[in-house]
C-alpha cells in the first residue's frame, strides 16, 4: 500500500475549513490549499508571512517554514492555520509528540475545523498509532464536508481500515470513494487504493 500512503501523506495541507470559505480553495496534485486573506489574519503583513510559509512547506523546507510559523504563533497565538499547520510541519520533521499538541488542540478549540481532524489521523498513522487513527475518524463521521472532503474522508478511512487489518471494511471505503467520485484524480486514487488493498490485503 506504499502508494496509496505516499498520497495520503500530503493532504489538507494549511487549509481552512470555514463552509463561508469553501469556495477559496485551490486543490493541486492532491493538496488542498486554502487561499489565504486578511480575514484570517490580524494583517495583511502576517497574511503574506503565511503564504510564504506553505510555498517553503511545498519545496521541503520545513524548518524554514517552522520559523515562519514560530514568529506567527507569537503575534497571533489563537491562529487556527497557524497552529493547525505547525502541527503538520512538526509531523513532516517526526516531532510527534509537538505535532500532537498542536493538532490536538486546534481540534479542541474548532471542532469543525475537518482538515485538521484529518491531519491529526495521518499524524496516528506515521505513528503507528492506528486505533487512534481510527478514533479520530469515528468522531467525525457526522461533521458536514464538502464533496471532496467526503471523499478524502473515505480514503483515510480506507486506509486506517487497512492498516488495521480490516480488509473488507477497506475495500468497502474504497468502493463508496469511487461510486460518489466525479474527479479523476479522487477517482484514480480510489481506484488504485482499491486493487493494492485487494492484493496487499486479500490475496496475499
Amino acid at each position: 500500500m506504499k502508494t496509496y500512503f505516499i498520497i495520503f501523506c500530503c493532504l489538507f495541507l494549511f487549509s481552512c475549513s470555514d463552509s463561508a470559505k469553501k469556495e477559496n480553495r485551490e486543490f493541486k496534485n492532491g493538496v488542498v490549499y486554502f487561499n489565504t486573506s486578511n480575514s484570517h489574519f490580524l494583517n495583511e503583513k502576517n497574511g503574506e508571512l503565511f503564504d510564504k510559509s506553505r510555498k517553503l512547506h511545498s519545496n521541503k523546507d520545513y524548518k524554514g517554514c517552522l520559523n515562519i510559523l514560530l514568529k506567527l504563533k507569537e503575534e497571533e497565538p489563537q491562529n487556527k492555520l497557524v497552529l493547525g499547520s505547525l502541527g503538520i510541519v512538526y509531523l513532516d520533521l517526526k516531532e510527534y509528540d509537538k505535532s500532537e499538541k498542536y493538532l490536538k488542540g486546534v481540534t479542541e478549540s474548532h471542532p469543525d475545523f475537518f482538515n485538521n481532524w484529518i491531519n491529526l489521523s495521518k499524524l496516528y498513522i506515521s505513528s503507528k498509532r492506528f486505533e487512534l487513527a481510527e478514533e479520530t475518524l469515528i468522531k467525525i463521521v457526522d461533521l458536514e464536508k464538502t464533496e471532496k472532503e467526503e471523499l478524502f474522508y473515505l480514503l483515510q478511512r480506507a486506509t486506517v481500515s487497512f492498516h488495521l487489518g480490516n480488509c473488507t471494511e477497506a475495500l468497502f471505503y474504497c468502493e463508496d470513494a469511487i461510486r460518489q467520485s466525479n474527479d479523476e484524480w479522487f477517482l484514480a486514487s480510489a481506484e488504485n487504493a482499491y486493487e493494492e488493498i485487494k492484493r496487499d490485503c486479500v490475496e496475499k
